[in-house]
């Protein structure tokens, strides 16, 4: 999904294919979640003590509910953070366990 930027519902289809097995969408996003957990944190880390850091936030619309949010972006030349969320403080203290949360 990361390397390739595969849809959830598409990952689920392969592993059906592959496998038999039919995990659901939730799952395939937890296990997202689980494997760039360890990057982001180090990605974040990375950005905190640059010099120049490029910021950005795009309004999008997720969910059944097409509720609003922003696709926040913090980035160097080197390194890219992407963090789904509001434009509230506490996204933004809570950043790391909101990005990986809405993955």
């Amino acid at each position: 999904m990361v390397a390739h930027t595969i849809p959830v519902h598409r990952c689920v289809e392969l592993v059906r294919s592959l496998t038999g097995a039919a995990p659901s969408a939730g799952f395939v996003h937890g296990l997202l979640a689980k494997a760039v957990a360890e990057a982001n944190q180090a990605i974040r880390t990375l950005l905190t003590p640059a010099h120049v850091v490029a910021c950005d936030e795009t309004p999008i619309r997720v969910g059944p509910a097409r509720k609003k949010k922003y696709l926040l972006v913090a980035c160097t030349q080197l390194y890219t953070w992407y963090l789904l969320g509001d434009r509230t403080l506490a996204t933004f203290k809570g950043g790391l366990k909101e990005s990986v949360r809405h993955m």
